[in-house]
């Protein structure tokens, strides 16, 4: 029975290292929110859109289009996603599962909301982090303003005002922001406030979070969100940013 056992560790430790190791590119992507937690919520037509969904949709449909590129190498490209339609887990759990999975990035998929009556808001904007801690500041800005420029081409606006705290730094859409707890990173450099960033850079694995529109603003909703045709435009965006990025070939 012992030997039995040995052998089957044996065969699921090469069955991993097969799976972490013979795809060139490994990417996760992270549908925010989940389960008991529906992210923001807005009324449309008599019915609660909810964020949740929203992001678990544009995963599936990132998912199924990036499926179909291969790396200069002509490797595919490994992915995989942190949660399924009703599990919600941990910020430090998603980033963990990049690690598990020895994933180049983690790339967090969320919908935004204005912080009050103001709907005005719109646009996408990307969460990237604030220090070079473990060299992923250009990493994750250089993907960001990939992903950008890509939802800007299908007439996402470019979310440049800062709707959240003075404290948080938005220029041409890339949205920093320091945490005010005094806690520091090994380098010194004041930790990111952003927790996906924070834990990401804590674990060296770089981590963005994507904010693709304002669920709270109805143009936004309308021309973006409120049709899975409309969402798979937006997701191709999102793949075609990546696609740029490291240089794929469909």
């Amino acid at each position: 029975m012992k030997n039995i056992f040995k052998n089957l560790t044996i065969i699921s430790f090469f069955i991993g290292f097969f799976i972490n190791n013979v795809y060139s590119l490994k990417i996760v992507f992270d549908p925010g929110h989940g389960g008991n937690n529906p992210g923001c919520c807005h009324e449309y037509d008599g019915q609660i859109v909810k964020e949740k969904d929203l992001n678990y949709k544009i995963a599936l449909f990132i998912k199924d289009e990036l499926s179909k590129y291969e790396t200069e190498n002509g490797e595919k490209v490994k992915i995989y996603l942190t949660r399924n339609e009703f599990d919600n887990p941990t910020l430090a759990e998603r980033i963990d599962l990049g690690i598990k999975f020895n994933a180049d990035i983690v790339i967090s998929l969320h919908n935004n909301a204005s912080p009050s009556n103001d709907h005005d808001y719109r646009g996408s904007m990307v969460l990237v982090t604030s220090s070079n801690f473990n060299d992923k500041y250009e990493i994750e800005e250089n993907l960001a303003k990939n992903i950008l420029k890509e939802l800007n081409k299908i007439g996402l606006q470019i979310q440049t005002e800062d709707t959240i705290l003075g404290q948080a730094q938005n220029i041409n859409g890339l949205l920093r922001r320091l945490s005010t707890d005094e806690s520091t990173y090994l380098n010194g450099d004041t930790t990111d406030w952003y927790g996906i960033i924070r834990h990401g850079i804590m674990k060296n694995i770089p981590s963005i979070l994507v904010e693709h529109a304002y669920l709270s603003n109805e143009q936004d909703y309308r021309e973006f969100l409120s049709t899975d045709d409309k969402l798979k435009s937006l997701s191709k965006a999102v793949v075609e940013g990546i696609v740029q990025y490291y240089s794929l070939i469909g």
